[in-house]
C-alpha cells in the first residue's frame, strides 16, 4: 500500500516536470538539468553547449490549419529532434514552438555543428496535414559554457538572443552568441520601438534626389528618400531602419506619412513654378493594405495634384511574389499612378515578367553602373536592358551615376533618365528649390 502510494507520488512529480503535449522535460526540469550540467562542467573543466530552437513561421500553421494540426506537428518535431540528438533527456520544450537541447562535455565546435546538421536534416522532411505537404525549418541560437557565461539564466538569454538574430537575418540557420551580437540585437530592439513614435516625435524627413531627363537635359522628376534621426543613435541608414519598420508593421503608417509629405512638397514646388513628379518607394506590406488606393487618391487630390505626379517604386521581390500583388498594382496604374521597378538586375526577375506585370519604368541598379566603365560585359548588359526595355515600351532610369564618363556613356546608350551624385546628392525640399533656381547644366527651368 505504502509502495503503491510512493509510486503514484513519484509519477505525479515526474509528470509535473514533463511537457504534457510532447512528454519532453519542461522548463522547470530543463533548468534543473542545466544547473546540474554546469556544476559537473566546473568539476571536469569541460564545456556545455545550449541550443535554443524556434520553429520558423509556426504561427502560420496554427492560423491556417488549426491548433490540433499545430500540436500534431509539434509532437512530430519533438520526436525528430530527440532521434537526431540520440538522447531524449537532452531535449526540452520550453513552451509554444521553442525547444532547447543541452549538449554536455563538448570538446570542439565541430561537435556542436554535427548535432546542428543532424537536427536540420531531421526537420527538413515534410509533414502531411490534410493531404498537404508542409515543410518546417528552425532558427537555432547557441551559447557555450564557460565561453559565453557561467550562469544558467544568462546562458539561456544568450542563446535566445542568438536565435533572435537568426530570425532577423532570414531564418533556417544557426548562430552562436557573441558580445557584439548582444549590442546589435539591443540596438535593433531600441530602434524598432522608437520607430513606432517617430512620426509623432517629428523625427522623419523626406529628402529628394533630382533625376535628369536626357531628352530635355532638365530636371523633371525627383526621388523621395526617407531620412530618420533616432533619439538614441542619431542618423540611421534606410537600409537598417526600413526592414525594422517592416518587421514591426510601422512601415504602413510611415509610408502613409511619406506619401502625404511628398504630395505637400510637390504642391509647394508647383506654387513656386517648379513642375516636378516624385518617385516614392512602396513596400509589399503597404501594397497589401486594402485602403491604399483611396489614401493615395485622397493625398494627391488634397494637394491639387494628379496621380501622374507619383511614380511608385517596387522591388523585384514584389514582382517575384507571383500574382498576389498584380491586382493592387493594376488598380494603381489604372488610376494614373506610374509603377517603377527599382534595382532591376539584382534579383531573379527577368524581362519576361515585365510583359505580364503593370510596370512603366525600370531602374538599372547602381552595381551595373559602377562597373560600366571597367567591364565590357556590364556595358553590353546595360545596353541590352535599355534596348529590350524600350522595345517593351518601358522608360529606363540609370541610378548611381558618380562620374562624367558614366553620365556620357549612359546618355549615349539611350537611358531616358539619369540619377546619381554626379547630378546631385539628395536634398531637403528647400534645397531642391535652390538647386533648380541656379544656373546649372542640368537645369532648363
Amino acid at each position: 500500500m505504502i509502495s503503491s502510494l510512493q509510486s503514484a507520488q513519484e509519477s505525479l512529480q515526474l509528470q509535473a516536470k514533463l511537457d504534457p503535449l510532447t512528454q519532453l522535460p519542461n522548463r522547470t526540469l530543463f533548468f534543473t538539468r542545466l544547473n546540474e550540467a554546469i556544476e559537473k562542467a566546473k568539476q571536469n573543466n569541460s564545456q556545455i553547449a545550449l541550443l535554443f530552437i524556434d520553429i520558423d513561421n509556426f504561427k502560420t500553421v496554427n492560423d491556417t490549419w488549426g491548433h490540433d494540426s499545430g500540436d500534431a506537428i509539434l509532437k512530430e518535431i519533438s520526436r525528430r529532434i530527440t532521434r537526431a540528438v540520440g538522447d531524449p533527456n537532452l531535449t526540452s520544450r520550453l513552451g509554444g514552438d521553442e525547444f532547447t537541447i543541452l549538449l554536455a562535455d563538448i570538446h570542439k565546435k565541430e561537435d556542436i555543428e554535427l548535432y546542428l546538421q543532424k537536427i536540420q536534416e531531421a526537420l527538413s522532411a515534410p509533414h502531411k496535414i490534410h493531404g498537404q505537404l508542409l515543410y518546417s525549418t528552425a532558427s537555432i541560437g547557441i551559447s557555450v559554457y564557460p565561453e559565453n557565461g557561467k550562469d544558467a539564466e544568462f546562458l539561456v538569454k544568450q542563446a535566445d538572443l542568438a536565435m533572435f538574430h537568426v530570425k532577423e537575418t532570414g531564418r533556417n540557420n544557426f548562430f552562436q552568441y557573441s558580445d557584439a551580437l548582444e549590442e546589435s540585437v539591443r540596438r535593433k530592439k531600441v530602434l524598432r520601438q522608437q520607430l513606432l513614435t517617430a512620426i509623432d516625435n517629428q523625427e522623419l524627413e523626406v529628402h529628394y534626389q533630382p533625376i535628369l531627363s536626357t531628352e530635355a537635359l532638365g530636371i523633371r522628376k525627383v526621388e523621395a528618400l526617407l531620412r530618420w534621426s533616432s533619439p538614441t543613435y542619431g542618423a540611421i541608414s534606410p537600409s537598417e531602419f526600413i526592414p525594422l519598420a517592416e518587421s514591426n508593421g510601422s512601415i504602413v503608417n510611415i509610408g502613409r506619412w511619406v506619401f502625404q509629405q511628398v504630395c505637400r512638397d510637390l504642391s509647394s514646388f508647383n506654387d513656386q513654378g517648379l513642375s516636378l513628379r516624385a518617385a516614392v518607394n512602396i513596400s509589399a506590406m503597404q501594397l497589401m493594405q486594402p485602403h491604399l488606393l483611396n489614401e493615395l487618391l485622397e493625398a494627391v487630390k488634397d494637394n491639387g495634384l494628379s496621380p501622374y505626379s507619383l511614380e511608385l517604386e517596387i522591388t523585384e521581390s514584389v514582382l517575384m511574389s507571383g500574382d498576389s500583388f498584380f491586382t493592387s498594382l493594376q488598380n494603381l496604374r489604372e488610376h494614373g499612378f506610374r509603377i517603377s521597378l527599382d534595382d532591376f538586375g539584382t534579383g531573379f526577375s527577368s524581362l519576361s515578367y515585365l510583359r505580364r506585370f503593370p510596370v512603366d519604368v525600370i531602374k538599372i541598379d547602381r552595381s551595373f553602373i559602377s562597373e560600366i566603365t571597367h567591364s565590357q560585359s556590364d556595358d553590353t548588359l546595360v545596353k541590352a536592358i535599355i534596348e529590350l526595355s524600350h522595345n517593351l515600351g518601358l522608360l529606363v532610369v540609370s541610378e548611381g551615376i558618380e562620374l562624367k564618363i558614366q553620365f556620357d556613356m549612359l546618355r549615349n546608350l539611350g537611358s531616358d533618365e539619369l540619377q546619381g551624385y554626379y547630378i546631385s546628392k539628395p536634398l531637403k525640399a528647400s534645397g531642391i528649390i535652390s538647386f533648380l533656381s541656379q544656373d546649372t547644366p542640368f537645369n532648363d527651368n
